[in-house]
């Protein structure tokens, strides 16, 4: 990885600002944690971790190199638990005097920068993981997230977007006091996904099957009835459908799927995803609204053809070469998009073939060197 001098400046402190997670996981903030580094600057990471265990944070701050702070963020944005959340970031902030804050989340963002700015932080920046407004975004959501980000905007030095959609809007009507950025994404580690493993076999599939693969929480904005809705539509017990995650939704999709019998199933949480993605023949998400989504991304690192929606962040990922682009609210669509999939071996492979090319543009490397140097340009006050 090449970002220049490697020691610009020395004894700097970051914080890191997320919302919730777990102890280990490490995919979000990364790119920031490299490029800290690069700076020479001390990185401190905040959010409500989902399985605090004493042990377990010592681990990851020893073998990363941070100084994790627990808050108990909810992600509700008005979850009154969040005013607790304020007056903890507000004496962390007060306490260690950090020189700049990178805040990321709805909840994060606003927290973040209330509290900065009421301590006087000198340099902040928020990364937009996708905007809550968008283009056919509910109108309730305008009138929530627009008018709060477009006041927060004014004391925000860089804001910072994952997706073309949110830097165009950004830059034309949001005004931070320096720069609107763009970055594509928070980066993927290339190498984790390149592997021979086939967990097809330990789960119980046959070599003929064709295993279509949906990634993530089951929530309402991943659309997923929707998902099964289409599958019922393909008159063929070969073709299998295999959710990996879990959420609220999950029981619901379960009695919709009831009927399918053991042509759906659901995985729960994995712990070996490169296993699970290359197991699959294709990868699907039918989700209302993304920012730009990890598990595209990673779909594409095992060589996934994609059939997604068609919102934002996703066309920034997959184009005709690599997948599908469908509408969330046409069921027939996503199901002729998967047939064709199925029907075509060689389409496949040429999808494989194109898209483990284009997600290069996306590695961990590159955001590296864009988060590097969006850092060295922070202004001074």
């Amino acid at each position: 990885m090449s970002t220049g001098s490697t020691c610009l400046t020395k004894n700097k402190k970051i914080l890191y600002i997320e919302n919730q997670a777990t102890a280990r996981a490490s995919n979000f903030y990364i790119a920031a944690l490299q490029a800290s580094k690069l700076m020479g600057w001390d990185f401190h990471l905040t959010y409500k971790c989902l399985d605090y265990n004493e042990q377990e944070i010592d681990d990851v701050e020893k073998n990363l190199e941070l100084k994790f702070h627990n808050i108990d963020f909810y992600r509700n944005p008005i979850h009154p638990g969040n005013i607790k959340a304020f007056h903890q970031l507000n004496k962390l902030i007060m306490e260690e005097q950090f020189d700049v804050i990178h805040c990321n989340t709805p909840v994060g963002g606003v927290l973040g920068r209330i509290a900065a700015k009421r301590n006087k932080t000198a340099n902040v920046l928020y990364q937009a993981h996708g905007f809550h407004f968008f283009e056919g975004a509910p109108l309730l959501n305008w009138l929530l997230y627009y008018p709060v980000e477009k006041i927060l905007a004014r004391i925000t030095d860089v804001i910072i977007t994952i997706n073309k959609e949110d830097y165009l809007f950004a830059l034309k009507h949001l005004r931070p006091r320096s720069k609107v950025y763009y970055v594509p994404g928070v980066g993927i580690e290339l190498d984790k996904w390149n592997t021979s493993c086939d967990l097809r076999s330990e789960f119980g599939f046959d070599d003929d099957d064709f295993l279509i693969l949906v990634v993530g929480r089951l929530e309402k904005n991943k659309n997923c009835l929707m998902i099964i809705d289409a599958i019922s539509e393909i008159d063929d017990e070969n073709v299998k459908l295999v959710f990996c995650g879990d959420g609220e939704d999950r029981q619901i999709l379960e009695e919709r799927s009831r009927k399918l019998g053991k042509r759906v199933r659901f995985l729960g949480n994995q712990n070996n995803m490169p296993g699970i993605y290359h197991m699959a023949d294709c990868f699907v998400l039918a989700s209302f609204r993304e920012g730009l989504s990890r598990s595209i991304m990673e779909a594409m690192a095992c060589g996934l053809p994609c059939v997604v929606s068609d919102i934002r962040g996703n066309g920034d990922l997959i184009d005709e070469q690599g997948g599908f682009l469908f509408s969330p609210y046409k069921t027939e669509a996503l199901r002729d998009n998967i047939a064709k999939l199925y029907k075509s071996k060689e389409l496949r492979q040429q999808m494989k073939i194109h898209n483990l090319k284009k997600i290069k543009q996306f590695s961990l490397s590159r955001v590296v060197n864009e988060i590097v140097k969006i850092y060295k340009d922070i202004p001074e006050y």
